[in-house]
């Protein structure tokens, strides 16, 4: 839409002429960007709602920014997390942090013999278990039942793993998958 150069009036761009005054309506787009930009209403106002979801957008992004919902932290930079108990292995693989999770969860994701769709979100935790495998080694295992994998038949199904880390050399050394779901 345009305005009429003699009444003002909206004119359709695939109109011939403005419906108000039967000006003929201009056929060439504004030779120059200051004209184009003269064009432009820019007084159009924004609706409330556009306002409010844009801060809804705003809110969530702070929240999950702000806290680090997506994966447990091995403290800050400043100060590595400390156990009070060495033999506790939660706060072992709190320590083990990120590079844990990523090590790990690549070695769930290679088992796979076809495709694979992690089913964790926000509130869901890749690995709900965590035991000693070798306490003196400082292996643990982790256990975890966020992954469906695709059969042989092209089922996705429900798929529980394990996955053995050294905290030592920080690297997954082993990986296991079977069908199902873990006991709660």
């Amino acid at each position: 839409m345009t305005k009429c150069s003699e009444c003002g009036h909206d004119v359709s761009t695939l109109a011939a002429a403005c419906p108000g005054c039967g000006a003929p309506a201009p056929k060439d787009p504004p030779a120059t960007p200051s004209e184009f930009v003269k064009s432009l209403d820019l007084n159009q106002k924004m609706s409330t709602s556009s306002i409010v979801w844009g801060l809804i957008f705003v809110a969530v992004l702070l929240f999950l920014g702000g806290t680090a919902a997506w994966a447990p932290t091995a403290g800050t930079l400043d100060a590595p997390l400390r156990c009070s108990d060495e033999g506790d292995a939660v706060c072992i693989f709190h320590r083990g942090g990120v590079g844990l999770i990523v090590a790990c969860k690549m070695a769930v994701e290679q088992q796979a013999k076809y495709d694979f769709h992690w089913v964790d979100g926000i509130n869901t935790l890749l690995f709900t278990k965590v035991a000693w495998s070798d306490q003196a080694a400082g292996v643990l295992s982790v256990y975890g039942d966020a992954i469906e994998m695709k059969n042989g038949y092209g089922a996705m199904l429900r798929t529980s793993y394990a996955c053995t880390y050294d905290m030592k050399s920080k690297r997954a050394v082993a990986a296991d998958v079977w069908p199902g779901r873990m006991a709660p």
